[in-house]
């Protein structure tokens, strides 16, 4: 199963809901029952997009009824998905090199716009793993094992084993904003730096040390799965955000489908950047932070 995005995380969340419901006694599942909000319209069509995007996958099995309504239940191959995305979701070690990660390019963006980065702030993010909250006790150790590592300085406090107000080290700082893994020696990370490039780009190059990995992917294209990572983390967000990013995301997909000016395709993802950066979605808005990143480094003006 390789990386999933925030819609397929949330269908997989909402597959073993649907499992679970069945498991427990009912024939079969009807959205009020999957719902946080029954009387909300919005959850209401997200869910039913979601289901309906199970269904496609040969998930679950959708009953459609005259008065609009539906009711699902899981097939086969739906619950040996759930075990699998379960089995991964149950991988400690996976979840325990995620959050190390995850928490120190929180702190290092939490620290630059002078924000709260404490482990509280980190856990109030949302951030997960595979949908799983990481809790106060996760990331406390892990903050404990950044600074042991150079990564992090601060005090802790007489209860805690990490700092209370982390900071990120220099060592810390570099790792982040050249996206090396921190169970990597940056040592053997330094030698080689592969740049891919989402659309046409001419690129020289002196460096004994540099790689050169061109792929003829259409910036339309690329602009257009941004954008839907935009929408989908929409979902998420509270009312100024949504509406910001929402708009963005609208924003972004008109020019992708209109003229693709790169000016004006990195002013959009810029702003979009900006609401990002701040924290919005947790660390699902750090991964789409990620990828809209990448994909601003590969305009050519």
């Amino acid at each position: 199963m390789d990386a999933l995005t925030p819609a397929e995380l949330r269908r997989f969340v909402l597959l073993g809901a649907i499992i679970d419901r069945v498991d427990a006694g009912e024939p079969q599942v009807t959205p009020g029952r999957l719902m946080e909000s029954p009387a909300d319209p919005d959850e209401r069509q997200l869910l039913s997009v979601d289901v309906r995007a199970l269904g496609d996958q040969g998930f679950v099995t959708v009953d459609d009824r005259f008065s609009g309504m539906w009711t699902a239940r899981p097939t086969g191959t739906g619950r040996e998905a759930r075990a699998d995305f379960e089995a991964r979701r149950g991988d400690a070690l996976a979840r325990a090199r995620q959050l190390r990660n995850e928490y120190l390019k929180w702190i290092y963006m939490a620290d630059d716009s002078k924000g709260d980065t404490s482990p509280t702030g980190f856990v109030n993010s949302g951030a997960s793993f595979l949908g799983d909250s990481f809790s106060f006790a996760e990331v406390d150790k892990a903050g404990a094992w950044l600074k042991d590592r150079g990564f992090l300085k601060g005090q802790a406090a007489w209860q805690t084993e990490g700092p209370l107000r982390p900071s990120p080290t220099a060592k810390g700082s570099d790792y982040v904003e050249k996206s090396i893994d921190v169970h990597v020696d940056a040592r053997d990370a330094a030698p080689t730096t592969s740049f891919v490039f989402h659309g046409s780009a001419q690129v020289a190059s002196h460096s004994q040390h540099v790689q050169m990995v061109q792929t003829n992917a259409d910036t339309r294209e690329a602009g257009r799965e941004i954008a839907k990572l935009l929408s989908e983390l929409v979902a998420f967000l509270p009312g100024d955000e949504r509406e910001e990013l929402g708009g963005a995301a609208e924003a972004l997909l008109r020019e992708v489908d209109g003229e693709a000016r790169p000016a004006r395709l990195k002013a959009l993802g810029e702003g979009a950047l900006r609401v990002l950066s701040a924290g919005a979605g947790g660390a699902l808005g750090s991964l789409v932070s990620d990828r809209l990143t990448e994909f601003l480094r590969t305009l050519s003006l």
